[in-house]
């Protein structure tokens, strides 16, 4: 059983776009590929975000913290309506359980590969700084809420702050250039020492709440948003339950009170992935 980081289809096919792969066309191959690589080994390939969906039944009660409840939230009564988990990391996955007899079916999700939506004259100026720069000229979700996503909003700003910068964010400028991949870890990091890392961090907190509303918006997942899974939900953890997010969750317009009706929730277990994967195999063996 192999986990991949793009959708699979019926026969097998995997088709991974993520935006860590450079080469314009993806990464395309099937599981009758991989099983001949192998040797003949039988071989079965799923998104790696749906192994986070079978995670979450097992996931520790101690490890889920609810950043929003309606004032009618009933547990009982949510465990049988439709949840949808997101999870920011390298990208943004997206994964979908539907109550289904004593249990719950997953289905898959590329939402995070639909245009990123501005909210705000900031998200504007950001995407038409990523296609001035040649960096993507209609962003993702996928792009903009991930770990990425937060070193462009980074980028973004110390490259329109029209003021020097002091010492203190200087020192941490050039850590930021040279992490190589790692910036979001700087950023958030120096969140007290940096204005910019900062911001950067507030920004991208405010287009998470954003894209989890709008989420929980497309499924009336009344059983729950939930931010689970990738590599961020459980480093930002406490961060998280600052308000921030959830605040940005509530704001949805004339949509509003419809969001006010889906609980969110974070998770902190940050191995959900394997958990899943480990829930699927002991499903699909076979005693002999």
């Amino acid at each position: 059983m192999l986990a991949v980081c793009g959708p699979v289809d019926g026969h097998g096919r995997a088709m991974c776009m993520s935006q860590t792969i450079n080469n314009g066309a993806g990464w395309r191959f099937s599981a009758a590929e991989v099983a001949a690589a192998l040797g003949g080994v039988p071989t079965t390939l799923l998104n790696d975000f749906v192994t986070v969906g079978h995670a979450l039944a097992s996931v520790p009660p101690g490890d889920v913290h609810a950043l929003y409840l309606p004032a009618d939230y009933d547990a009982a009564a949510a465990a049988a309506q439709p949840v949808v988990c997101l999870g920011p990391g390298t990208g943004l996955g997206v994964v979908y359980t539907m109550p289904s007899g004593a249990g719950r079916t997953v289905w898959p999700s590329e939402a995070c590969m639909a245009p990123f939506l501005c909210r705000t004259a900031e998200d504007r100026a950001l995407c038409d700084w990523l296609a001035a720069e040649g960096i993507d000229a209609c962003p993702t979700p996928d792009l903009i809420v991930s770990g990425e996503g937060l070193a462009l909003w980074y980028k973004f700003l110390r490259a329109t702050r029209a003021e020097p910068l002091t010492a203190a964010e200087a020192e941490v400028d050039t850590l930021v250039q040279q992490a190589a991949g790692l910036e979001a870890a700087v950023i958030t990091a120096q969140q007290s020492v940096s204005a910019l890392c900062a911001a950067a961090v507030d920004h991208f907190l405010r287009t998470l709440g954003h894209e989890a509303g709008a989420m929980g918006l497309r499924l009336l997942a009344r059983g729950g948003v939930y931010i689970a899974g990738g590599g961020i939900a459980p480093k930002l953890f406490d961060v998280l339950g600052d308000g921030r997010v959830a605040r940005a969750y509530l704001d949805m317009g004339r949509a509003t009170d419809i969001v006010a009706g889906l609980p969110l929730f974070v998770v902190k277990t940050p191995d959900l992935g394997m958990r899943g994967v480990a829930a699927l195999a002991r499903q699909q063996l076979v005693p002999i």
